[in-house]
């Protein structure tokens, strides 16, 4: 009978010590589920973080590029009015320096005659 007892006894710190380990199974599978989804909950916040990083990023590169190609176009036109400006300018010069050239002759004539 007494070995009955111990047996009993054996059976039980077993049976104790299994739903022990099956229950420390259970809490450590709950541990690691909840650590991956705070994981996920962490990654998926860094991933939008990026994102808008990354957006904002490119719509300052939009802005400055536009704002750079809008300056680029002004001094275009600016170049442009300061060369036209420039060639009417010259061909005044020219029609000057033409008719001075025509009016020596005319003078060189009037000082052979006097």
């Amino acid at each position: 009978m007494e070995e009955i007892g111990l047996e009993k006894v054996k059976v039980a710190a077993e049976t104790e010590q299994k739903v022990g380990i099956i229950k420390a199974q259970e809490k450590q599978s709950i541990k690691i589920i909840q650590a991956e989804a705070v994981k996920a909950q962490a990654e998926s916040k860094a991933k939008k973080a990026a994102e808008a990083i990354l957006a904002e990023a490119k719509a300052y590169s939009e802005a400055k590029m536009a704002e750079t190609n809008a300056q680029k176009d002004a001094l275009k036109i600016k170049a442009n009015a300061r060369f036209e400006s420039s060639k009417l300018k010259q061909q005044g010069v020219m029609a000057e320096a033409e008719a001075e050239n025509a009016n020596a002759a005319n003078l060189d004539a009037k000082r052979k005659f006097e």
